[in-house]
């Protein structure tokens, strides 16, 4: 007579060709120590990758608790912490618990703030009286415009793909944004015409066919872009071009710029002695600079950011 076997009997036989380990209270517990190193593996990558949500909310407490102490009544609204990269106070860099502070009713005020060894900082001066955050909202504004005014449209259906921007003329060696002498003052309105610098519009065409002088079809590709702004009334007093030429022997385009030209140059009368006169600066190397002066403005205000940013607000 077949008698009944235990399951842990059971468990160590062969079942379909496979065998089954042993239920014994080792295996048991060896299976929970994998789980719980497992489980453990997990939570230490997320926390690596997003942080600890522990640390993140005491950050946005503390936060929250200085400027309702320090600054009560002044509609300041702190953000939910977020793990991510920051240059700190005593210039290092690296991950940390970072939290977002705007005040209500500004669009300009709003800046990075962190916790440390019982102190908070901010970035304040770097983001908000330096400019930088009004500098920013005026050219985002103008490049809005360009959308919805369509002017940025009618220039993309002249060759059918272009990058159109709009963005300020500068040649001041100094910092753009100072927070003791702002270029722009923080929630300052202006008008168009009342900017405090020169605006500017850079517009790369691509597929503009193989090359021919190049004068010339850059003095042509200014004109009609000076002429479809002005039609829509959206014009600037400096233009910057680039072309891609494609010829058959090269894969990769060739590219042409003219850079920073003034309104008043760019005339049928005047524009190819203009262009003639600037020699090598209109031709040689000319593509990779057309963005030049954007990416400078941001290196100088990305170094202000850090090397002057912050405030020190212990408590």
């Amino acid at each position: 007579m077949q008698t009944a076997k235990s399951i842990d009997e059971r468990a160590g036989e062969t079942h379909k060709g496979r065998t089954r380990v042993p239920r014994t209270k080792t295996t048991r517990a060896l299976a929970l120590l994998l789980a719980l190193i497992l489980l453990g593996g997990l939570v230490w990558w997320t926390w690596r990758k997003t942080g600890n949500p522990l640390i993140a909310w005491y950050t946005e407490q503390k936060i929250t608790a200085h400027y309702r102490a320090y600054h009560p009544g002044e509609g300041y609204v702190v953000g939910p912490a977020r793990y991510q990269w920051v240059v700190r106070a005593d210039k290092s860099a690296g991950m940390d618990y970072v939290c977002t502070v705007r005040k209500e009713a500004s669009e300009d005020v709003e800046f990075p703030a962190y916790f440390s060894d019982g102190a908070v900082f901010s970035q304040i001066d770097g983001a908000v009286r330096s400019g930088c955050n009004t500098y920013e909202r005026f050219k985002n504004l103008l490049n809005s415009e360009l959308e919805s005014g369509g002017t940025a449209a009618r220039l993309r259906a002249l060759t059918g793909e272009a990058e159109v921007h709009a963005g300020f003329y500068t040649t001041q060696e100094g910092p753009l944004f100072d927070p003791d002498a702002p270029v722009f003052r923080t929630d300052e309105e202006y008008d168009r015409a009342g900017l405090p610098l020169p605006i500017e519009l850079s517009v790369s065409f691509s597929a503009v066919g193989a090359p021919a002088p190049a004068d010339a079809k850059l003095a042509d590709y200014l004109l009609k872009t000076k002429a479809v702004c002005e039609e829509t009334g959206q014009p600037f007093a400096y233009y910057s071009v680039a072309l891609a030429f494609k010829p058959t022997e090269q894969k990769d385009p060739v590219w042409w710029a003219a850079e920073h030209i003034p309104s008043e140059e760019i005339t049928e009368e005047k524009i190819l002695d203009y262009l003639a006169a600037l020699d090598c600066g209109v031709k040689a190397n000319c593509g990779q600079s057309l963005n030049g002066r954007n990416e400078i403005i941001e290196e100088r205000k990305n170094a202000w950011l850090i090397s002057h940013g912050y405030e020190h607000c212990a408590h």
